[in-house]
């Protein structure tokens, strides 16, 4: 199975990287050493994790834990946003603000998530403030 390794995913010593992918073609199983996020912007597909399969399309936003085993198929586009969890505890979680950052009113979408369910749907305004935000987010790609 394919390990998509950190270093080479997070050029630079970066903790983060957003990209976007134009996907036609299946990706098999695969894990990563780092956290996926994936919005799909449009088109459709399935995209399997942990043996669970989940039918996407735009809106549909996707949790990828550390060394999850997933795939996916179909003629989507998608942006991808690959987070080193050791990022995460360096810079964004401390003892002082972890509880903060987890009780923000943006994370109250992320709330309705079911143990052991990857998938967040999104539409209208919703939809269109996180694909404004994923826009800030790859044009900011560089000074990340």
């Amino acid at each position: 199975m394919k390990v998509y390794e950190k270093e080479r995913m997070l050029s630079g010593g970066r903790g983060i990287a957003v990209r976007p992918h134009h996907q036609t073609h299946t990706e098999s199983e695969h894990l990563h050493e780092f956290i996926e996020i994936v919005y799909i912007r449009n088109g459709s597909g399935v995209h399997g994790i942990d043996g669970v399969e989940y039918a996407v399309s735009r809106g549909s936003l996707l949790f990828i834990n550390y060394r999850q085993v997933h795939y996916f198929s179909g003629d989507m586009d998608f942006v991808n946003v690959l987070i080193d969890p050791k990022w995460i505890s360096e810079h964004l979680i401390d003892s002082e603000n972890a509880f903060e950052l987890l009780t923000l009113s943006a994370f109250s979408d992320f709330q309705s998530l079911t143990p052991g369910k990857a998938l967040l749907r999104f539409d209208g305004a919703g939809r269109a403030r996180i694909e404004r935000l994923l826009e800030q987010m790859q044009m900011e790609g560089a000074g990340i």
